[in-house]
């Protein structure tokens, strides 16, 4: 099992604690410090600035999915690239290209820009639908903080905010 993404603070990094993580050896660990594109990257991507944030892929329109996905059905990853499957909901594979999006949040925030300003915030699954396929699933993603995960998180009968608005989700 994987022990998680590493957080440390930019301004203090660990580098010790960064190879134990990795598992580098010496010579791994001194090639990496010796490139600075490496490190001021590594430093961002660690922060806790960047691991406190959540990227949300919701499924907003879905028909004929064999795997069950309905609207308000979402995927979390945290610290914007790794996938938390105690919130997530069930997915199917299909819907593979959201990691797209994992990188191009991870990009955009490496580079001191806002996380969420994506142009384009919808895909679809690999499915093309009944009339080549079986079903169709479109989703949205968009970037929270740590704080406000909670309010997109879907149990069975639980509760939810979303949009504005508490809706109860079908069991």
């Amino acid at each position: 099992m994987g022990v998680g993404h590493f957080v440390c603070d930019p301004e203090n990094f660990d580098w010790e604690a960064f190879k134990k993580h990795m598992q580098y050896t010496d010579e791994e660990l001194e090639a990496i410090k010796n490139n600075p594109i490496k490190v001021k990257w590594l430093k961002k991507v660690c922060s806790p600035e960047m691991q406190n944030k959540y990227l949300i892929a919701e499924v907003v329109e879905s028909h004929g999915c064999l795997a069950g996905l309905r609207p308000g059905d979402r995927i979390f990853f945290k610290g914007l690239t790794v996938l938390d499957p105690e919130l997530s909901d069930p997915w199917c594979p299909y819907i593979a290209n959201v990691y797209w999006f994992t990188y191009g949040a991870r990009n955009l925030f490496v580079q001191g820009l806002d996380p969420d300003s994506f142009y384009v915030r919808h895909s679809g699954c690999l499915d093309v639908g009944p009339q080549n396929g079986l079903g169709r699933v479109i989703y949205k993603v968009f970037v929270v903080d740590k704080d406000e995960v909670y309010k997109y998180v879907n149990k069975k009968g639980d509760i939810i905010k979303r949009n504005e608005k508490w809706t109860q989700r079908p069991l």
